[in-house]
């Protein structure tokens, strides 16, 4: 191959590599070091890390700054943690950050990099996202307790849970690579040890908080995705949170809700409904977990206005 033909082999492999290379890859698809040294001159190319380079002419993006490390040190360096849940978008993290999980015995040089330097990882808890290595969800979910809050690894938890990730998986996942010392295995086990995570996974994170406004209530516990039928009839409704004994609900309202503005004409004409149905309907809104005593009491009073009324029917 000659020495245009090896650029463009190796513009191509960066295209696949968020733009960035290996100097061994270039060399391994024809283009001399010689090439290489020039074009770094010539400002075509950069190296933001000893051995790997990247287009000058290419955006920089997140996925190339995590992808970088990765390449210096292949198969020793992984994106794990808030970056491998970012790069699985697991709900709640968001966090743009460039962390790694890195052999102990790895000496890699990232300024910038947030890294975990890990005795062991096996290759069963690694994958491979948008071309770049990093945990499986399992994995990230064992390490995200270690740099992230109770409530955003369960935010993750129950988001990966939404989508079909086996919770058997990740139950044997954590037994198996849960070691002493400092890690997020204890977070993942005492989420999956709360008592209240039994049954179906709350349909949004705001559901699993509304929920747990009322954990301390007189109230029983309420039902998630409550379905009503009309006698005889073929229409339907499914409500967040629901106490089918008294025909109450508490619904979810808000873009952090339900991700999007709620079709208003749409729950209008559902509500409507249900009224003729003999249901109630209640709406929080995201500030309301911010004053649960006082929406907890609220939906308490209606509660039990509604018991007395049908104990006395």
């Amino acid at each position: 191959m000659n020495a245009a033909g090896a650029e463009r082999a190796v513009a191509a492999l960066a295209a696949s590599q968020h733009s960035a290379f290996r100097r061994r890859q270039a060399a391994s698809l024809g283009m001399s070091s010689k090439v290489v040294a020039a074009r770094v001159r010539s400002g075509v190319l950069r190296e933001p890390l000893s051995g790997v380079l990247v287009f000058t002419s290419a955006p920089e993006t997140w996925h190339q700054q995590l992808i970088i490390p990765t390449l210096a040190a292949p198969g020793r360096a992984f994106a794990s943690c808030r970056a491998a849940a970012d790069l699985h978008q697991l709900d709640g993290i968001g966090s743009s950050a460039l962390e790694l999980n890195v052999f102990a015995s790895t000496h890699l040089r990232a300024p910038g990099y947030t890294i975990h330097r890990v005795a062991v990882l096996d290759s069963c808890d690694l994958t491979v996202v948008d071309g770049i290595p990093c945990t499986n969800i399992a994995q990230t979910l064992c390490d995200l307790g270690a740099v992230v809050s109770q409530d955003k690894v369960e935010q993750a938890l129950d988001d990966a849970l939404r989508r079909g990730v086996s919770e058997r998986w990740i139950r044997e996942t954590l037994q198996r690579v849960a070691r002493p010392g400092p890690s997020g295995t204890a977070t993942l086990r005492r989420i999956l040890d709360l008592p209240d995570r039994s049954g179906a996974v709350p349909d949004s994170w705001f559901e699993r908080l509304v929920e747990r406004i009322f954990a301390s209530s007189i109230l029983p516990a309420p039902v998630r995705q409550h379905r009503v039928t009309e006698p005889g009839g073929t229409r339907v409704a499914y409500l967040d949170l629901a106490w089918p004994e008294v025909g109450l609900a508490v619904e979810l309202s808000g873009v952090k809700a339900h991700g999007g503005a709620r079709n208003t004409r749409r729950d209008h004409a559902r509500d409507f409904w249900l009224t003729t149905q003999d249901w109630e309907v209640m709406y929080a809104l995201w500030a309301d977990q911010h004053q649960p005593d006082r929406f907890r009491a609220s939906v308490e009073k209606v509660y039990l206005r509604r018991l007395r009324r049908r104990t006395v029917a």
